[in-house]
């Protein structure tokens, strides 16, 4: 699993590297999930 995953992201880093909009994006997604998550705990309280 490890190994996999390491290979996997050496590869995401070389494409991300020519690509930073993509990066920026999924930054963005992961931002919004978390704050989404935290409002939703919020809420089942």
């Amino acid at each position: 699993m490890g190994i996999g995953y390491s290979i996997c992201f050496a590869a995401n880093i070389k494409n991300l590297r020519g690509n930073m909009t993509t990066l920026k994006n999924s930054l963005r997604g992961v931002l919004y999930f978390s704050v989404g998550s935290m409002a939703l705990n919020d809420l089942m309280k």
